[in-house]
């Protein structure tokens, strides 16, 4: 009994893996129909103090 349960579960747990990979790879097909550049809108003049100030912080608690 106990086994048919294992088995019954580890087909259920590769059937959502087989859902997730097909979802995943519609998705990507979809979208990269028609792609945009990643245009970024932030400042460097923002970025790189704002990556300095993450560094200390964590820097702080290690």
């Amino acid at each position: 009994m106990a086994c048919a349960l294992w088995f019954e579960f580890v087909v259920s747990i590769w059937q959502a893996m087989v859902a997730v990979a097909a979802g995943s790879e519609r998705f990507i097909a979809e979208s990269n129909g028609d792609p945009e550049p990643f245009v970024s809108s932030a400042d460097t003049d923002r970025i790189i103090p704002a990556t300095q100030r993450q560094y200390r912080v964590c820097a702080a608690h290690h």
